[in-house]
């Protein structure tokens, strides 16, 4: 999705592993009451900027190599409040959000079935010897 902001174009388009990390610290500890694109507006609000330079991409430049904190400023005083609606309620059909919580999820719930799997083999095989060492010292 292509946006003009201060005569300059943004590219907004599926994020980047790097572009997520990002925004979960940017985030961190952001309460969201609603989760309607006014809600997430109202959450972050003097964030907003910074979210937006995240997600956007001044055309012509690499991801990795954009200085958010000078694009949040430039898109804080050029960026109309209903085009930063719009940025937001695109971000969710570039970012299938849900779809990628979900994924991470099953990841963690089949890292934490592998360990715990691991502990319960581990503390049978601890059992075991415990119980052959004690029939030893026993007599048994």
């Amino acid at each position: 999705m292509e946006y003009i902001i201060g005569g300059k174009k943004y590219i907004q388009r599926k994020l980047v592993l790097g572009q997520v990390q990002q925004l979960l610290r940017l985030i961190d500890g952001v309460e969201i009451k609603s989760p309607d694109t006014l809600g997430i507006i109202a959450a972050l609000g003097d964030k907003i900027h910074k979210a937006l330079a995240i997600v956007l991409i001044p055309e012509g430049v690499n991801v990795k190599d954009k200085n958010i904190d000078e694009i949040a400023e430039e898109l804080a005083f050029s960026i109309e409040p209903e085009l930063a609606m719009k940025v937001v309620e695109d971000f969710f059909v570039c970012t299938p959000i849900v779809s990628l919580f979900q994924g991470l999820n099953s990841i963690f719930m089949k890292i934490a079935k592998q360990m715990e799997t691991q502990l319960s083999n581990s503390s049978a095989s601890s059992h075991k010897e415990t119980s052959q060492k004690e029939k030893q010292s026993s007599g048994g």
